[in-house]
This record gives structure tokens, C-alpha cells and sequence, in this order.
């Protein structure tokens, strides 16, 4: 079997091909990874082409698609929330069935919580009318405790998660201070309180001198190490920490999975890679990446965004929402993620093999160090996963 023959011969259906060194096989990924199939150096040629372009073409065609991940940010003051549960409930229901998620995020350590709870009482009353399965998180850097407005979010199932490493106002050489007093008393009250600790390049080693000390403290309730471009309240520029070197990221998820294997947060960054691996990136129907992020400003502006809420595209806003049918607010959502999920916007992106698993980068005008800093961990773990993976199939053996 000629490899290099094979591969000009598949091109057209842009796969992913890795080499396979116990077997000496060659792994073929579908673009969005819903097949994969290993062949052996002994298959024949043209059973496998013929093979392989039935397998990538019913693939790309079924009306089997993979699930749509739906993660709502919403980035606002506590005062601005009444009256957009309605809204927040037509964005997580608009693109018909999706594993749907609603991420509450405050940049300080104390608000009106009373606030924060008429809106998740309302939307976990609605959703479980509903029989939608929609989680719901409240992330911030806690500085306080009330236990009776802390217990209704526990009643009402919401998630907390304790922001740390970074937020909103540190400078790029300060870490954000956790409050150990109050992390325990979440703890004591019922919270599983994972810390959502942000990386950046200057506090890698802070993270590994306090996590010991902070896991103490919380019930080892576990933690999560997300990009800092992912904190909402990032931006690139002067007076924003450097985002972490790829390898240097990479190294610091996998050095804490061996050190706490039993915390399956730690993980959380990495779950959604091996699930597009897994279930596929791509919904070829829809013409739309699987992980949708839609983030919600404090002016009521609902962007859309691949990677990072910085670089977020305004799509609509929450008044329009609001007021539009499901089904044309699905359709506009369908023609403007066209828009923006084009290749040629981003250079970086448009030869790359993975475009299709990962959804791509924002389109930016990022230096190609960011733009590298942002994908390069995604790329290691995908070739990770794609490798770890069973294949569907084996050709020739």
C-alpha cells in the first residue's frame, strides 16, 4: 500500500490522517471526526479508496448529526438581570435539542445575590417544566458569605464555581486573592465549589504552590484550569497578563491530572476536546461548529464567539431575542454563524486539518504568537485524543 497515493487520492474530503506507529497503519479521520478508520500497510488500494469514500461521504451526509453544545455566558451587574429569563430561555432553546449550559459571571466579590436568584429560580422553574436538561453556574471571586441567600442557590441546583488566578482589574503580576474563610463555609453548607482557576503566563507556579493549601480548604471540591482568554473579562492589550506559552499550558494539565486524578474538573477543559473527537465537531446540517458560545454583555448586546469572549461578534441583542419567534431567531443565528465561521477570515486557520473538529479561531487580527498560544494546546490534545481513539473500522486486516 502506497500511503502518499492514498492521501492525494482522499483529499478532496479534507481528512485528518495520523500514523498509527504500533500498527504501521494509517488513521483517517473524517474532517469533523465522526469516522475513523485505521488501514494496513497490506490493504489494497483501490478497495480502500472505494472503501474509505463511502465511510467519509455517508459521514458528512447522515441525519445522524452530533450534539449541539450550547454554553450562555452572561456577563452583567446583578442589577441589570430582571426580566431577561424569558430571553435567556429562547437562546437555550432556539437551535431545537442541545446540551444546553448558563454560565453567570460576576468580576467582584460581593453583589446582590437576591437578584442573581429570582433569575436562576426562574430559569430552573422553567426548565423543569420543560423537561430540559440546562445547567446552570455562578462564577465569581467570592469575598463573602450570607448562608441564607448562599442555601437558596443550593436548593435551586446552581452550580458555584470560585474564580481565581485572575479577574477583572488585577495587573498582569498580581494573583487574585481567594478567601480561604469563605471557599471552607461554601463547603460546610453543601457547595461542591471546584476553583476556577485562570492561567496566564506569570502565575503557573503560583498555581502549583496554593492549589494544595486551597483544596484543604474547599473540601478538596476539586479545581479547573481554563485559559485566561476564556475569562470574559480579558482583554489583549497593555495591562493584561501574557496568555501561557502552549507547551508550558500542556504541561501544567497534564503534571495536575497525574497529581489529582481524582478530581475530574481538572479535566474540564480537556472533556470538550475529546468529546468533538469522539462525537464530531461539525454539524454538516446546520453548517455550524458543535461547541456554540454565545455571550451576553451588560448592555444587552449577545455576541458570538469560538475561543475566546474577547473577540465575541455581536450577533443580536436581548431585546430582539425577546420579542422573535424561535424559528426565525434560529434562522438568522444559521445565516450570520455563516458569516463568521469562514475560513479566509483567518489565515492561521484556513489550511489547517483540525478547522473542522475545533470550529477554529476568532477572526482577529491577533499576531500569529497569540493566535498560536490560543490553538496550539487545542492541536496537541486532538492529535492526543484522535490517537487514543478505537477506530470505527480497520481496512485490510
Amino acid at each position: 500500500m502506497n500511503f502518499e497515493s492514498l492521501k492525494s487520492r482522499l483529499q478532496h474530503f479534507d481528512p485528518i490522517f495520523l500514523s498509527v506507529a504500533e500498527s504501521k497503519a494509517l488513521r483517517i479521520l473524517e474532517k469533523s471526526a465522526r469516522v475513523a478508520c485505521d488501514v494496513v500497510p497490506n490493504a489494497d488500494e483501490e478497495q480502500t479508496v472505494k472503501r474509505v469514500n463511502s465511510l467519509l461521504s455517508t459521514a458528512w451526509d447522515s441525519d445522524c448529526q452530533p450534539p449541539i453544545w450550547l454554553s450562555i455566558h452572561l456577563l452583567c451587574e446583578a442589577t441589570a438581570l430582571d426580566g431577561i429569563g424569558r430571553a435567556l430561555v429562547t437562546l437555550a432553546e432556539f437551535l431545537g435539542p442541545a446540551k444546553s449550559k448558563i454560565i453567570i459571571h460576576f468580576d467582584q466579590a460581593s453583589a446582590d445575590w437576591s437578584a442573581v436568584y429570582a433569575l436562576a429560580k426562574t430559569l430552573r422553574e422553567t426548565f423543569d417544566r420543560s423537561r430540559e436538561i440546562v445547567g446552570i453556574e455562578l462564577i465569581a471571586p467570592f469575598g463573602e458569605f450570607h448562608p441564607a441567600e448562599m442555601e437558596v442557590f443550593f436548593d435551586a441546583g446552581v452550580r458555584i464555581r470560585f474564580a481565581a488566578g485572575w479577574t477583572k482589574g488585577c495587573t498582569p503580576d498580581q494573583l487574585t486573592p481567594v478567601d480561604a474563610g469563605v471557599l471552607r463555609r461554601f463547603s460546610e453548607l453543601g457547595f461542591r465549589t471546584p476553583i476556577e482557576w485562570y492561567v496566564h503566563a506569570g502565575n503557573v507556579q503560583a498555581f502549583d504552590e496554593q492549589i494544595p493549601q486551597l483544596l484543604i480548604e474547599n473540601y478538596a471540591s476539586g479545581f479547573s484550569l481554563p485559559l485566561v482568554s476564556q475569562n470574559p473579562y480579558y482583554q489583549f492589550g497593555p495591562g493584561f497578563p501574557e496568555l501561557p506559552d502552549a507547551v508550558d499550558y500542556c504541561q501544567l494539565l497534564a503534571r495536575s491530572y497525574k497529581q489529582y486524578p481524582y478530581y475530574d474538573d481538572v479535566l474540564s477543559p480537556l472533556t470538550g476536546l475529546s468529546l468533538l473527537v469522539r462525537q464530531g465537531g461539525w454539524h454538516s446540517k446546520l453548517n455550524i461548529s458543535t461547541g456554540i458560545n454565545l455571550i451576553l454583555d451588560a448592555e444587552g448586546r449577545v455576541g458570538l464567539y469560538r475561543q475566546s469572549p474577547a473577540l465575541a461578534q455581536t450577533w443580536t441583542t436581548i431585546s430582539e431575542v425577546a420579542t422573535t419567534p424561535s424559528d426565525i431567531l434560529r434562522n438568522r443565528f444559521l445565516e450570520f454563524a455563516g458569516n463568521v465561521w469562514r475560513w479566509e477570515k483567518v489565515p492561521y486557520c484556513n489550511k489547517c486539518s483540525w478547522r473542522y473538529i475545533c470550529g477554529g479561531l476568532d477572526a482577529s487580527v491577533l499576531p500569529a504568537k497569540e493566535m498560536d498560544t490560543m490553538c496550539g494546546h487545542r492541536k496537541l490534545f486532538l492529535e492526543h485524543f484522535a490517537m487514543l481513539r478505537a477506530p470505527d473500522c480497520v481496512i485490510g486486516q
